[in-house]
């Protein structure tokens, strides 16, 4: 009755107040009279009185007072006897309601407690307590109502809590019998294994005891040998005398014999000379003259020298006869094959197939030299790279330039020299290398290597970073050096691949990369910063670490003065060097940014390492830069890239790198003149889901186009590229065939909306993606079989694909009950319902691991399937296991048996979508393809995306998952209906020419 009172006050707008006293009378605020005083008699007896004593003398003068409850048994007296002293009126029916007025009557009310020719008439009265009996069965029946759908919504909760718990339950009961199953299984296979175990003891003694017979007689032989041995070795001691003297005498007549064969060519030379004199006279005059001179003259006639006198050698003594006894059989004759004993721990030496071999076709040692050892591009050009490159099976090393000596030349079969500029030890370096039959390759980030360059007029850094031009010049000769005694060269941008190509034709590009320390670092980040939430600024921020950047701020200074001023909640983010605060940029050269002071937000300059934070705190990021400038047009892309990793959108000049990066409007937006930046800054200002969109489709598109694992590839067919003749042709062919080896496409992400959100900031490393369509009664199973993984970090993800069924409810109500199992659990739902392909696509955008595992919501994974499928998947693009069927009135098979064949694909799809794959592949094949009217093959699709790209999978042998046969899966209900079937084998042959699944298709249809 008091909340009916309340609510006609209210209902009526009455300027009037209510007050509601609690059952101990509490004392209301301090009003002049009370206007209408309502007791409700049905309260315990004991106050009742009370009531009446503390609240009646506080009515006003025409106050009433309305007693409710006066027709019960009890009550009854207390009417008859407050209506005998006042002027009263009665409502009968139910507990009864009775007025009274106990001074005056108010005007109003005369019609009921006037006197008798003031009130209503019989009829009147009648049909006045009619209405009230009659509101007064309404009220209860709605209040009948009211209880009763209360009841039914308690029970249809119990219902559906019971339905929960029951499949629960229900999961629970199979996985322990399955696991009931597994051990007795196990104990059947461990009983197998040790009788076969106790067999091979038992053969295994019984050869040992061969072997230790044979082992005693060898030793009896080998004895027999060795007394023997002795017996000759005393024998031989007067032979090995004999022999010694035998040689002393040989070799002092071998000395003799030397020396009459020098007198015998003496007395050759001298007959030579006497037999020319003889034979050849000397002319008249000439013996005239002797005769004078030499009377008795005679030739020289020479003596035979003698003959050595040779000793004869005493005869050898008799030598010992050696007793020739047949050697004892070998233990192991043949080598017989190994028996295996099965314990349940596999320990045993690699095969050649399970060796960690490498993935190029010949294992090379690269050495990367940094000229600049103590700078960021260190790590962006040698660290980085050095790790991509050994990731395809290269042996790499990192050194600064001053360090690499003649050994570190040596082990070298390639050196990558980075900024390196020439000197003596770089022009001994390169020759030592190329001696050895070592190649050199020069690899540069910024266009340092063309002399002319180096004045201010094209580059302004020159004049901020406390050089000379002539300082410059000679700097960037050195480098022009190095790169001429290369023999190919390396740029970050094509841009800038193209200059060096015409001083170096064999010229490659390889971008700046982030590596997955920084991924991991950047996206815990944005994590952090979405959980911390905002602080109502917005941010705009230029990460510029050195002060050559004076002229391409200037491009938008003017406009961003003017934002702040407009913008009151706006901030802009510069950066300061440590400790002296001296700001990067020079504020003096931006005087329109001086009436905006205070909203600028210094911050000191970081370690690269902890770029990833700052970055984070920015909304937008831009990155000016002097269009149609030589130098700045052949800069790196590494401002976006970063920006993007943290969550950012950008802003960017339009040079030739950003263009090729950027997808115009979706990944970013570029400006040139100032009313673009203007414009294109204001568009992210005021749209905070574009920013939001922009960011997500860039992070997406980078993941591959500028991650490790395409560098990796791009390294691998340039090493093989300097080998030999076919060594280079194939790599060519590779290149050639490849073209920019960009991802496929960007992937389409439908809007959607966040149901549920749980994440405790960790890092794990697998995300499981369940996706439901109407699956309410059996998605509980998928859940749980991911609630019983053995991988304790593990993430999950529901999207619910517009079901129209309590699938959004039954996985809501599940995830509250057991977020705290997860690292990061999200719900998530499209605005409407886009199929298998955006389903997935939502999901796997959501993801912040490496990994992700696909998982239909009437499927099941075994408790080991994530962590094994993470291991199989450490060098692969992804990972499919056995899949082991199940369901009522189907027969179990296995799926999934087939080794990994690419080519296979061409006629069929032997791979489920259950597998693991890692997030840098589903970017890279531009994700799951989105089509209703050919929804059934995405995972065939994005397996015939990655073969068309040389990204490789592999199989898991073990069964690890379970697929449910059933006639109301998509499979089934969708996938192989004629219509539908040839829209989807038209839609893959379209994307893919090279498929032919003509048959498959006419079989299934």
């Amino acid at each position: 009755m008091s909340e009916w009172a309340a609510e006609l006050v209210a209902s009526e707008s009455l300027p009037t107040s209510v007050h509601a006293t609690d059952a101990e009378g509490e004392t209301p605020p301090s009003w002049d009279k009370i206007a209408l005083l309502h007791i409700d008699a049905t309260t315990p007896a004991s106050l009742i009185e009370e009531r009446l004593d503390r609240w009646t003398p506080r009515l006003r003068e025409d106050g009433t007072l309305l007693i409710y409850g006066v027709e019960t048994p009890r009550d009854a007296a207390l009417w008859r006897r407050l209506s005998a002293e006042s002027a009263s009126f009665l409502l009968t029916g139910g507990p009864g309601l009775g007025l009274l007025a106990p001074r005056s009557i108010p005007a109003t009310l005369t019609c009921l407690l006037g006197a008798p020719g003031q009130r209503l008439g019989d009829g009147a009265l009648a049909r006045l307590k009619y209405h009230f009996s009659t509101l007064g069965e309404t009220a209860a029946d709605r209040a009948g109502r009211d209880s009763a759908i209360a009841v039914a919504q308690a029970r249809e909760n119990a219902a559906r809590d019971a339905r929960i718990r029951l499949s629960e339950m229900t999961a629970a009961l199979r996985a322990s019998q399955k696991r009931e199953d597994v051990a007795n299984e196990a104990n059947a296979s461990l009983l197998a294994q040790l009788r076969e175990t106790q067999t091979a003891a038992s053969r295994l003694d019984a050869k040992l005891a061969d072997v230790e017979a044979r082992l005693a007689r060898n030793t009896d032989a080998l004895e027999r040998t060795r007394r023997q041995a002795a017996e000759q070795q005393e024998l031989l001691g007067p032979v090995r005398i004999w022999m010694e003297q035998a040689f002393s005498l040989l070799t002092s007549q071998s000395t003799a014999t030397a020396a009459f064969s020098q007198r015998l060519s003496s007395h050759e030379e001298a007959l030579t000379t006497l037999r020319s004199f003889l034979e050849a006279p000397a002319g008249v005059v000439r013996r005239f003259a002797r005769a004078v001179l030499r009377p008795n003259f005679s030739p020289f006639v020479p003596t035979t020298p003698e003959a050595p006198r040779l000793t004869s050698c005493a005869p050898p003594p008799v030598l010992p006869v050696w007793r020739d006894e047949p050697l004892p059989p070998e233990i192991t004759p043949a080598s017989p094959a190994p028996e295996t004993l099965d314990t349940g721990i596999l320990i045993e030496a690699p095969s050649s197939a399970q060796r960690l071999v490498p993935a190029s076709a010949r294992r090379r040692n690269i050495l990367f030299v940094s000229g600049e050892p103590t700078t960021p591009g260190t790590i962006y050009r040698c660290q980085r790279n050095a790790a991509a490159c050994a990731t395809t099976g290269h042996v790499t090393r990192v050194c600064d330039c001053a360090a690499v000596g003649p050994d570190e030349v040596a082990w070298a079969d390639v050196l990558i020299l980075w900024r390196v500029v020439y000197s003596e030890h770089v022009n001994i370096l390169i020759r030592l290398a190329h001696e050895r039959g070592a190649i050199v390759v020069f690899d540069v980030d910024d266009l340092v290597f063309i002399p002319a360059l180096a004045n201010i007029s094209v580059i302004d850094g020159i004049r901020t970073i406390g050089v000379t031009e002539s300082e410059t010049n000679s700097l960037f000769a050195g480098f022009g050096v190095t790169l001429s005694r290369s023999d190919a060269c390396i740029g970050t941008t094509d841009t800038l691949a193209h200059h060096m190509r015409r001083l170096k034709p064999l010229t490659y590009t390889l971008p700046n990369i982030f590596d997955h320390a920084c991924l991991a670092k950047s996206r815990l980040a944005v994590r952090q910063r979405a959980w911390e939430g905002t602080d109502g600024l917005i941010r705009i921020g230029y990460a510029s670490g050195t002060r050559t950047h004076q002229r391409d701020f200037a491009l938008v200074a003017d406009v961003l003065a003017r934002l702040l001023y407009q913008r009151p909640e706006l901030r802009l983010v510069l950066f300061r060097e440590p400790g002296n605060h001296k700001p990067i940029l020079l504020m003096d050269e931006f005087p329109a940014l001086a009436p905006v002071a205070a909203q600028i937000e210094w911050r000191d300059t970081v370690p690269l390492v902890d770029l990833p934070k700052e970055f984070a705190r920015f909304d937008i990021s831009i990155a000016p830069l002097e269009t149609g400038n030589v130098f700045c047009e052949a800069k790196s892309e590494i401002k976006f890239l970063e920006a993007a990793l943290a969550g950012v959108p950008s802003v960017v000049s339009p040079t030739a790198p950003y263009r090729a990066a950027i997808i115009e409007g979706v990944t970013g937006l570029t400006a040139d003149t100032p009313d673009e930046w203007d414009r294109a800054l204001r568009r992210l200002l005021d749209d905070a889901s574009l920013r939001s969109r922009m960011a997500r489709d860039a992070f997406n598109h980078l993941l591959w186009n500028f991650g490790p694992e395409r560098q990796a590839l791009l390294f691998e067919t340039l090493i093989m590229s300097l080998g030999d003749e076919v060594e280079a042709a194939r790599a060519t062919e590779t290149i050639l065939a490849r073209g920019s080896y960009r991802s496929r496409n960007l992937p389409e992400i439908p809007e959607s909306q966040t149901l549920f959100i749980h994440d405790a900031l960790g890092e794990a490393q697998v995300t499981v993606l369940i996706t439901s369509h109407n699956y309410g009664d059996l998605i509980v199973e998928a859940l749980e079989s991911v609630r019983a993984q053995t991988m304790r970090t593990l993430d999950l993800i529901v999207v619910d694909d517009a079901s129209d069924d309590d699938s959004a409810a039954v996985v809501l109500q599940w995830a509250r009950r057991h977020a705290d199992r997860f690292n990061r659990l999200l719900v998530l739902a499209p605005h409407r319902n886009v199929g298998l392909g955006g389903a997935r696509n939502i999901g796997v955008s959501a993801s912040e691991t490496p990994f992700f595992l696909s998982l239909d919501a009437d499927n099941r994974l075994l408790p080991n399937a994530c962590a094994a499928l993470l291991e199989a998947c450490a060098d692969a693009a992804y990972a499919y296991p056995s899949i082991r069927t199940f369901g009522e009135g189907h027969s179990p098979k296995i799926m999934g048996d087939l080794a990994s064949r690419p080519l296979r694909l061409a006629g069929e799809n032997y791979i489920d979508a259950m597998a693991m794959v890692a997030k840098w592949a589903w970017a890279a094949a531009g994700g799951y393809y989105v089509s209703r009217e050919a929804m059934g093959w995405e995972d065939f699709d994005l397996w015939c995306s990655l073969a068309e790209m040389g990204l490789r999978g592999t199989r898991l042998a073990h069964v690890v998952a379970e697929y449910r046969m059933h006639d109301a899966s998509m499979t089934t209900s969708v996938t192989e209906r004629g219509a539908h079937k040839a829209r989807v084998v038209a839609h893959i042959k379209a994307r893919h020419p090279w498929v032919d699944v003509h048959h498959e298709a006419i079989s299934r249809a």
